[in-house]
């Protein structure tokens, strides 16, 4: 397997022609890793990892790693201090929390709306909290009713009667470093007629 290197002190473009080998290459995997580290007002470290069948991106806080690989089942990360297992129900110690942000979305309609509902596929071990920010400036929070039985079921959440906006932006996150996986998420739309 062939292995492409790089160190970036500040951006870099790709031209076409390597977007597109980029996007082959890409295609042979299950996931593109992609470690960073920034130095923000103090330190803080993020890292990004692509699911090439989704082509969703996921973002991790305070990933202090400059390599990250699969080795047979196991994922590692490493850095200075040597490598760690990837692995296990907390951070050293500390609860994990983890969290699914929507982007922003006006549904492809341009009036205001309610939405009423919202239905999730998931499984989880614990409480999970689904968030809505209307019009990027309001937030509100429902607990998700607990999915007390093994395997992935489908659970509704009733989102806030009166509830107006023409944006909307969603988060489902966990509490108590509950794990969860998420199989979809579909919302009950009801458009006004007010702009």
């Amino acid at each position: 397997m062939a292995t492409y290197s790089e160190t970036l002190t500040e951006s870099f473009v790709l031209t076409d022609a390597q977007t597109i080998n980029v996007r082959f290459n890409a295609l042979i995997a299950e996931q593109i890793i992609i470690p960073a580290t920034y130095e923000l007002t103090g330190t803080l470290y993020f890292g990004w990892i692509m699911n090439m069948d989704t082509r969703y991106v996921s973002r991790y806080l305070d990933y202090v790693f400059n390599s990250v690989t699969k080795y047979e089942e196991f994922y590692l990360g490493a850095n200075g201090n040597g490598i760690a297992d990837l692995d296990g129900d907390t951070d050293d110690g500390d609860e994990i929390a983890a969290s699914i942000v929507t982007g922003v979305t006006d549904f492809d309609e341009d009036k205001q709306k309610r939405v009423e509902k919202a239905w999730l596929g998931a499984r989880s071990d614990g409480q999970l909290v689904l968030k809505t920010v209307t019009d990027e400036t309001v937030e509100r929070f429902y607990l998700v009713r607990p999915l007390s039985i093994p395997g992935i079921h489908r659970t509704s959440v009733t989102l806030g009667k009166g509830v107006k906006a023409a944006y909307w932006q969603f988060k489902l996150e966990n509490t108590k470093g509950a794990d969860f996986d998420l199989d979809s998420i579909e919302f009950f739309v009801v458009p006004l007629t007010r702009v």
